[in-house]
């Protein structure tokens, strides 16, 4: 069975999960394009005793590479994690949230952190490395990652590893959400 992932990943100790919930709920009833999602959910799973995750997840559909392109397009095109973050420097100074991005039928991966200063990303698309980077109000500075040494510099896993879990970590806890994961919306 293929594995495809959309998640929201952050530190306990650094981040009012209330908040998150609770804008999460708030969030419009259909986030996008409506008459082709007929269901979606945010699901809240711990990934260990530091990190949690809220992965997103659409229903309905029956093609499951249609299903991840249109999770995607949240965090991607809609920008989700850049609104969390908007709304969430009004209730604290500093803020640090991570998305993970993972489908192995096509080799697409995507690690992005964010933080009240700037972002940094690193994906994998068709076999090429890319990061992008901005800090500030700089603009944004983006990389191929052609050789071996920018690779190990930059690795792909580089933003999991400094939560201090891995690619495994977050697969288990996907598959893990039909019992423990709790609905948010």
């Amino acid at each position: 069975m293929s594995t495809c992932i959309t998640t929201i990943l952050y530190k306990k100790q650094e981040l009012n999960q209330e908040f998150l919930f609770h804008f999460l709920r708030n969030l419009p009833e259909k986030l996008q394009a409506p008459e082709l999602i007929p269901e979606e959910h945010f699901v809240h799973i711990d990934i260990n005793d530091q990190v949690s995750a809220v992965f997103y997840l659409i229903h309905g559909i029956a093609r499951r590479m249609q299903c991840f392109n249109l999770q995607c397009e949240l965090f991607r095109e809609e920008a989700l994690l850049f609104q969390i973050k908007e709304e969430l420097l009004k209730q604290q100074e500093r803020c640090c949230l991570y998305s993970h991005l993972y489908c192995d039928m096509d080799d697409f991966e995507e690690n992005l952190k964010l933080t009240e200063k700037g972002f940094e990303e690193i994906s994998c698309m068709d076999g090429e490395l890319i990061r992008s980077y901005r800090e500030g109000e700089n603009s944004t500075e983006q990389t191929i990652l052609k050789t071996k040494e920018q690779q190990e510099q930059y690795p792909i896993d580089g933003i999991l590893e400094e939560l201090g879990i891995t690619e495994a970590d977050i697969i288990n806890a996907a598959y893990r959400l039909e019992q423990e994961g709790i609905i948010i919306r």
